[in-house]
């Protein structure tokens, strides 16, 4: 809603970070950063004209549950979900969590890319072949 407001008012490029989600309006690319399942800030990505979201659940405090599976998603988990709107990309990592081997078929309905961290440097995009 920020970025509707932004550009009725004319902006052209804008970044807002609502909370953890961030949306970029405009060509020019952001560099994100990423708290990742140990708590570190690491630089992910550069973003532009579209929202980023990330996810992670810790050993200490498991916080995501898979519904469907009934179970407390594993600890050491961080999945970070780009698509066109925040509330999307948020909504996704929570999917991404819970079942990366079958969130494909969520991610290519919305448009949307996904990448799980495999550990702290190292990230691995989710897609068919993964």
């Amino acid at each position: 809603r920020a970025i509707d407001v932004l550009r009725a008012h004319g902006a052209i490029a804008a970044c807002v970070n609502a909370g953890g989600d961030l949306r970029v309006l405009g060509t020019r690319a952001e560099r994100v950063h990423v708290r990742d399942a140990q708590g570190r800030i690491r630089p992910a990505l550069e973003l532009a004209a579209g929202a980023v979201a990330s996810s992670a659940s810790t050993d200490a405090a498991p916080f995501h549950l898979d519904g469907v599976a009934r179970r407390i998603v594993a600890g050491g988990l961080c999945v970070s979900v780009v698509a066109e709107r925040c509330v999307v990309a948020d909504a996704l990592t929570k999917v991404a969590l819970a079942d990366g081997a079958q969130a494909h078929a969520c991610l290519e309905r919305f448009g949307a890319q996904a990448w799980i961290q495999l550990a702290p440097d190292a990230w691995r995009r989710l897609d068919r072949a993964a």
